[in-house]
């Protein structure tokens, strides 16, 4: 939310201002309004708002002096100048100082909804860049629930920014967050349309980072690092610890513990964790069945496969489809 501060020696002009940002489809607050240019200052000092409408032309202290007096003290905060003189010498002030805008009277509605439009999205551009830095250390920390949570914000951000490319989006995250820690999740072949898919990419980068951060960091030849990989390429199979064991040269008891040991989660939970991951895709990216996402993931049983997908997802299949597609 935009809380906004007027200033202008005019009360019909401020008024009038007023009424268009509040009518405006952009969430704001207005959280003082000054008649004269010292009376801002004070206002902005005691109420912090995060953008500043200020007349060219007041009393005491004129607005571009306030504004220049603003910039000094906080360089993040959003100063709009309104005027009604086009001088060149309000226009040069006003871009030193690095006003957002420069407004000339009378103004009209929609260039106002305009700049508030521009003014939310920088913030929450600003917001974006603030979350991935904290996503970046929540990860280093390895605290990686409040991680999801932070993923789950960030969409929500990006979500509000117009005609958002989410492919680009989750490329530069990617690249930018996930990358220093040595994962490869996005490619050329990587495709990120929806709200939806931009989530699961985000969840995918966090899971690699979790696993890689376990394990991938070991020699190839690892064993931990087999036992995975063969899970990974065989889990549309019926799989079962005796057996993977057995492929590996393994025994059941030394495979069973080294998963206790590295992952703390034993082998069916690690199983089960990669058929939902994939089931989740499945239902985002296809039209399959609840029935064939089963079979495909390696349920023979749907019904089985749906209580599982619940247990872990916290709903059903077919929820899951409805509300993230």
């Amino acid at each position: 939310m935009l809380r906004i501060l007027i200033a202008d020696d005019e009360y019909l002009e401020s008024e009038s201002l007023r009424v268009m940002i509040e009518k405006s489809d952009v969430p704001t607050e207005i959280v003082a309004i000054a008649k004269d240019g010292e009376m801002a200052l004070q206002l902005c000092q005691k109420y912090s708002p995060n953008v500043v409408f200020l007349d060219a032309v007041m009393p005491v202290l004129d607005g571009l002096s306030v504004g220049e007096e603003i910039r000094k003290k906080d360089k993040k905060k959003k100063i709009v100048i309104t005027s009604g003189y086009d001088k060149f010498e309000y226009v040069l002030r006003a871009l030193h100082m690095k006003a957002e805008d420069f407004l000339l009277k009378p103004i009209r509605p929609e260039v106002v909804t305009q700049v508030l439009h521009r003014l939310q999205t920088q913030e929450d551009i600003a917001v974006i860049k603030e979350g991935m830095i904290l996503l970046q250390h929540y990860i280093e920390k390895r605290h990686y629930k409040a991680s999801y949570a932070i993923i789950e914000d960030l969409i929500v951000y990006l979500q509000k920014i117009p005609n958002i490319d989410w492919n680009e989006a989750c490329r530069h995250i990617y690249e930018t967050v996930f990358l220093p820690f040595g994962v490869s999740c996005f490619s050329e072949k990587t495709v990120i349309q929806k709200k939806a898919e931009a989530i699961l990419f985000l969840q995918e980068c966090l899971e690699a980072v979790n696993v890689f951060s376990t394990y991938d960091k070991l020699p190839k030849t690892n064993n931990l690092k087999k036992a995975i990989d063969y899970i990974a390429k065989h889990y549309q199979e019926e799989l079962f610890l005796k057996d993977v064991a057995k492929e590996l040269n393994f025994s059941v008891s030394y495979l069973s513990k080294l998963f206790k040991k590295e992952l703390g989660i034993n082998f069916n939970k690690i199983v089960t964790k990669k058929r939902i991951e994939e089931a989740k895709k499945l239902l985002l990216k296809t039209e399959y069945s609840i029935n064939e996402i089963a079979f495909e993931v390696g349920y023979q049983e749907p019904n089985y496969f749906c209580r599982i997908f619940k247990q872990e997802e916290g709903m059903t299949p077919l929820k899951y489809r409805q509300k993230n597609k």
